[in-house]
């Protein structure tokens, strides 16, 4: 006879017990198929994740990524927040998720709610109803959620209840196009999938239409006690549905904060980090990986290893420009205009061109912003290599000098502390610049102090004489873009990490970070104020006093006139007038000149020179 084991105040299990009497236990009883289906119903009526595992089709694809996807979707629904966005590369399946096995689940979870689905067009819209109608008739959504009993199914419309309360309020789902009014419908869920296509995406005036409808129609129609909105696609333009929202809540601390779930192609190490956790929390994805159908994700590789393979990705990154490449697969589109800086600045080049450019650089420069911390929230460490040409240009049949700068590369990351130093050698050994700078405050001071124990050649640029705090950044990148503002900034068309550099510089000061912009300004304060790049500095600096008492006092002497447009027309670079000795005034009025100036020239700038227009 086996004894029977004791109830212990510290908990201890059966076998402790048992074994602590030398007592051998009853053995489990072999778990059944039918036992592990009524564990995974089980979980399907709770979990978005295990409820399309057992309704999406055999062909669909769970690994980790769907699996924090539908984490995100399901803290959503329980209230962590009430708005979100997820953004992702296109074929990524995210309709399957969230178009079909969402709104099903919604209606198994909540019989009395209202559902508004938007969708981009009503092709896609009857799409969408015909396979969600299937899914609901299905036996295996029967078996999950026997409770649930449609009352009227039409084009774009499902009535259903609870029919274990069959005089309770009664639930609705409505689907329908994003350029179709929602009137007369209330939801408790809004749901947008894919508002945006490749085709409108720069288009101005469909983005603001959407916009308004998104404002004045779709938004009023969400229960105002209870609610959620979620939208799910792609990123094709700055000024798009998502980018808007996030501005909104920007620029308005009233305005609804939106959770955002930002999916790359290629994940870093702490996305990679952060998602396996997430997936390594489902028992379901454990045994598909103890079974070797899924696999964890890795630093800096694909975000669903199952569905995009290395191959595909460099190969869809070969063929895309690199504007494109941002916004698809990285989810972070370039902003067409610029507050600080404008886009009419940087100018791209094609692969042969770029080759003939680095050919005539004759100086680099490598700047390094650190940050202080590592964490999530916090900036990134940033690396910028510059290289310095001079190019032979011609205005008004007259030729002259003008240096240029080629964006050659960048890197960012958030790196400790202990591996500053040796990032800094890695990117040196690796860009092999004439110079290296890094800022002497903060956490460079430290940086500068190792390297030069080890007798690294690091330049450290002294920020202090310059305006200080979080307005200073805006006033040194004004500073830095009105020297700038008449010099070419050349760059590489294909790659990402400039175009990703790019990103943060337009949209700067309202970037969610500003590192490269710290980089690309000390490189351009650097070689302004201490190399052979600002040679011309003070050269004119007597001829430009003359030049201004000349006018003064004969208005009408064309001579004169015509010396000071001569000089109004040297490139900024080669003028003596330093914004560093301007006053406020003089400030100004140079910016007003600068903004009336010819923007940079588009095309080859190395076979024999740049054609300006005849107007000034």
């Amino acid at each position: 006879m086996i004894a029977a084991s004791p109830r212990c105040c510290c908990c201890s299990t059966l076998v402790e017990a048992s074994a602590a009497m030398h007592v051998i236990p009853l053995e489990d009883p072999p778990v059944t198929a039918a036992d592990v289906r009524s564990m995974q119903v089980e979980l399907a009526r709770t979990n978005l994740i295990d409820f399309a595992r057992l309704t999406a089709p055999s062909t669909f694809m769970f690994g980790v990524a769907q699996c924090s996807i539908c984490d995100f979707v399901d803290r959503l629904i329980e209230g962590e927040f009430t708005r979100g966005q997820i953004n992702l590369a296109p074929r990524a399946g995210k309709s399957e998720l969230a178009s079909i096995a969402l709104p099903a689940y919604l209606i198994g979870k909540f019989t009395t709610r209202k559902i508004i689905h938007l969708t981009n067009n009503m092709d896609l819209t009857r799409q969408f109803a015909e396979r969600l109608v299937a899914l609901l008739q299905s036996e295996e959504y029967r078996e999950i959620f026997p409770h649930v009993e449609l009352l009227e199914v039409s084009a774009g419309r499902i009535n259903f209840r609870d029919r274990r309360n069959p005089r309770g309020e009664r639930g609705r789902y409505f689907v329908t196009s994003i350029k179709k009014a929602t009137s007369g419908h209330g939801a408790h869920f809004l749901l947008v999938d894919d508002p945006l296509t490749e085709q409108e995406a720069h288009s101005k005036m469909i983005k603001d239409a959407m916009w308004i409808r998104w404002q004045g129609g779709f938004t009023t129609r969400v229960d105002p006690l209870w609610n959620r909105i979620l939208v799910v696609g792609t990123r094709w333009a700055r000024d798009d549905l998502f980018g808007r929202v996030i501005a909104q809540s920007f620029e308005d601390d009233r305005a609804d904060t939106y959770e955002i779930l930002k999916v790359p192609i290629r994940v870093d190490a702490e996305l990679a980090r952060k998602f396996n956790a997430i997936a390594m929390a489902d028992p379901m994805f454990m045994v598909d990986l103890q079974r070797g159908k899924t696999k964890l994700l890795q630093a800096n590789k694909s975000f669903s290893p199952e569905r995009f393979s290395e191959e595909f990705i460099d190969k869809k990154k070969a063929e895309l420009s690199a504007e494109q490449w941002a916004s698809l697969y990285l989810q972070e589109p370039t902003p067409t205009q610029g507050i600080v800086f404008n886009k009419k600045m940087f100018v791209p080049l094609g692969k042969d061109m770029l080759r003939e450019a680095k050919r005539k650089i004759g100086m680099s420069i490598m700047t390094v912003d650190l940050a202080m911390k590592t964490g999530e929230n916090h900036d990134f460490s940033a690396f910028l290599h510059i290289g310095v040409m001079a190019t032979e240009n011609f205005r008004l049949g007259q030729g002259y000098i003008q240096q240029a700068i080629v964006l050659l590369d960048y890197w960012q990351d958030r790196i400790p502390a202990a591996d500053v130093v040796k990032h800094v050698r890695k990117r040196y050994k690796e860009w092999e610049p004439n110079h290296v700078i890094i800022e002497d405050a903060a956490s460079g001071i430290a940086a500068i102090q190792q390297l030069r124990r080890i007798n690294f050649p690091v330049m450290g640029f002294n920020p202090r004489k310059l305006p200080k705090g979080k307005a200073a950044k805006e006033e040194r990148a004004n500073l830095a873009a009105l020297m700038i503002a008449n010099t070419p900034i050349y760059y590489d068309e294909k790659n990402a990490a400039i175009q990703a550099l790019l990103g943060q510089v337009l949209e700067f000061p309202k970037s969610d970070h500003d590192d490269g912009v710290d980089c690309l300004v000390m490189a351009i304060l650097h070689l302004k104020k201490n190399s052979d790049f600002d040679s011309a500095y003070d050269t004119y600096a007597d001829e430009i006093s003359a030049l201004r008492d000349e006018i003064e006092e004969d208005d009408e002497d064309d001579d004169a006139a015509e010396a000071w447009e001569a000089y109004q027309r040297r490139p900024l670079l080669e003028r003596s007038s330093s914004p560093y000795s301007m006053s406020p005034a003089q400030r100004a009025r140079e910016a007003k000149r600068q903004a009336r100036r010819d923007a940079p020239p588009q095309v080859n700038p190395f076979d024999g020179g740049i054609v300006f227009d005849d107007e000034d």
